[in-house]
């Protein structure tokens, strides 16, 4: 049996503790790490491999893009419910996580805010789909990590202002582009809670992340509304 998992090595000089689970305690979340692991750290449809570490990131897993596609129901042509994100691997150091999705149109424009998300518990395991779209939100709708105690569960989860001005999650709906936009999935680890303002846009919650971040994991999937499907599926960590 599988027992609690400590990393440690070059890129992980304080030999800090990260979290596991014994395989008795869920099954699911084994495969979810396995699969979180696999996005992480594979590049396909064409693109270069590349090599990254995992001993200083979480894990993140979105199975909605996990045959690289994202479905109708998480777009403008459908229900535009937010997608189930799942995670794994947080540091025991860390105090919040946040989770930004923008769409990058360019290399020259700023990313464009779809989802912006702060103060989520460190323990949590998934964040189901269809998050409802208030400024703040019951950490008792997260699914935790059974095999973590849970540090925060009375403090509601913070969402942001998204790009057209509605709190919570707006998802793809290219209207002005003939290419295909590409959409990136962010979590981060923060060594404590953020404090902003309930509806704060893109700018001021990136701004308070880079003060307090400590790792963080991130997919892309671009999206075209022509087709109602992803055409390019990738991972990285940094």
């Amino acid at each position: 049996m599988r027992g609690l998992t400590n990393v440690s090595g070059d890129d992980n000089p304080s030999g800090q503790e990260y979290m596991g689970v014994p395989d008795a305690l869920d099954a699911m979340r084994t495969r979810r790490e396995f699969l979180g692991a696999a996005v992480a750290t594979t590049v396909v449809s064409g693109c270069v491999d590349r090599s990254v570490s995992q001993a200083s990131s979480p894990g993140l897993f979105v199975p909605s893009l996990e045959q690289g596609t994202i479905q109708p129901d998480n777009t403008c042509d459908g229900g535009d419910h937010s997608p189930e994100i799942q995670i794994t691997n947080v540091s025991r150091k860390t105090n919040a996580l946040a989770l930004v999705v923008d769409a990058l149109a360019n290399a020259a424009s700023e990313p464009i805010a779809h989802w912006i998300v702060w103060n989520l518990p460190p323990e949590t395991a998934t964040v189901p789909s269809g998050v409802p779209q208030r400024p703040t939100v019951s950490a008792s709708l997260l699914t935790p990590d059974p095999g973590l105690e849970r540090r925060a569960a009375d403090h509601p989860f913070v969402q942001g202002t998204n790009y057209r001005d509605t709190i919570g999650y707006a998802g793809p709906c290219p209207t002005d582009r003939p290419l295909a936009t590409t959409y990136r999935f962010r979590l981060y680890e923060l060594d404590s809670r953020l404090a902003l303002a309930s509806a704060a846009r893109r700018g001021a919650v990136v701004n308070a992340i880079d003060d307090h971040q400590r790792s963080s994991a991130e997919i892309s999937a671009t999206y075209d509304r022509q087709t109602g499907q992803t055409v390019d599926f990738s991972g990285s960590t940094e």
